[in-house]
């Protein structure tokens, strides 16, 4: 992605908490938004156009889009952290015929770390209930290699 790519994405990430908090909604898995989740749905838009940028794929950048946790083509959920060791998130209300990919990194040096069809990290070794949000900790030492993914690439 070119710095200009990254930046609209991040823009696009920004307008959405934006129009979010206008709209009075919350995070989909409950977390009351604020004006300082900017930077995280900035990121997370970063993640996700990097993703679809990978693999050619479509990426729905809307921010009434459907709830399906779909961010990315017609099957992919993308998750986002700054932290290097951080796990991949899942959700109970997550598909579990959804595959999903843990990005990590700041807005100009992301990296794809691995991934995971959402039904097989839905384990109970991985719940936490310690945390605001209860969600399944996937530690990235279980994600799949990014090179054993293997998407259709669209035709032209």
């Amino acid at each position: 992605m070119t710095p200009e790519q990254i930046d609209l994405a991040y823009e696009i990430g920004t307008n959405r908490n934006k129009k979010h908090l206008a709209w009075g909604t919350s995070h989909r898995y409950g977390k009351v938004r604020s004006e300082d989740d900017e930077d995280t749905d900035g990121l997370a838009a970063v993640a996700e156009a990097f993703v679809a940028d990978m693999f050619g794929l479509s990426w729905n950048m809307s921010s009434d889009r459907p709830d399906d946790g779909v961010d990315v083509g017609d099957c992919i959920g993308v998750r986002h952290t700054q932290r290097t060791n951080g796990c991949l998130l899942l959700h109970k209300p997550d598909a579990d015929d959804l595959l999903h990919i843990l990005v990590i990194g700041e807005k100009y040096s992301m990296k794809a770390v691995g991934w995971l069809r959402t039904g097989d990290g839905k384990k109970p070794e991985y719940w936490r209930a310690s945390v605001p949000r209860p969600a399944y900790f996937v530690p990235q030492h279980v994600l799949r290699p990014m090179k054993e993914l293997k998407l259709p690439r669209p035709t032209q």
